[in-house]
Parts: C-alpha cells; structure tokens; sequence
C-alpha cells in the first residue's frame, strides 16, 4: 500500500512536544526530552501514524493534512 500525504505544519513546537511524548511512551527511549531533537519527518510519523494508543486529531498536533492519495499495491 501506498500513502502520500501532504501536510503544512502550524506549530512546530507542539508537533515535536507531543511526538517525542508519544515515541517515549511507545517502546523507544522513556525520556521525552531525547526525542526533541529528532528529525521532524521521523516525528510527524509517529505522531500521526506510529503505534500510539489514543490517535488525536492532526490539529491538535499542530499540523493540517492539505490532501492525501492512497492506493493498494
């Protein structure tokens, strides 16, 4: 399968606040602050896609989704 999506970042400070939450609490390192840091495609994946137990709206992590194609292979 095959996703793209294109999204403009509105708060890059909460995006990579509550990625590097959710990478702490989702088997990586447990210490928010390491994740800070990361590269913020990484971050942006685990915010919206990556293995977190309670999904929130893109908004709310400071990102808009523009638009997004999928398709399966």
């Amino acid at each position: 399968m095959q996703l793209r999506i294109d999204i403009q970042i509105l708060d890059e400070a909460r995006l990579r606040q509550m990625a590097s939450h959710r990478m702490s609490t989702s088997g990586f390192d447990t210490n928010p602050a390491t994740h800070l840091d990361e590269p913020l495609s990484d971050l942006l994946f685990e915010a919206l896609i990556g293995s977190n137990p309670d999904p929130v709206s893109p908004i709310d992590m400071g990102v808009e989704i523009i638009s997004w194609t999928g398709h399966g292979d």
